[in-house]
């Protein structure tokens, strides 16, 4: 099995407590309490955003050079 395998669940289980973070500090912010959608409104880019960085420091730092070139 290679690296990129068992690297990507990590990265997914990663970005959800990032996520779950955010929504933690989101919510304390705010009152009343906004609903789901509302949170992915206003923070679809930043979401995204966490995915990107978790998954390039991921591949970056626990995936060697040479399975990189591989892939």
């Amino acid at each position: 099995m290679n690296k990129l395998t068992i690297v990507y669940p990590q990265a997914v289980e990663h970005t959800k407590r990032k996520i779950m973070e955010d929504i933690e500090r989101y919510l304390e912010e705010k009152e009343p309490m906004p609903t789901f959608e509302q949170y992915i409104e206003d923070r679809h880019h930043y979401v995204e955003q966490i995915w990107v960085n978790v998954w390039l420091n991921k591949i970056t730092n626990d995936v060697s050079k040479k399975e990189k070139k591989l892939f």
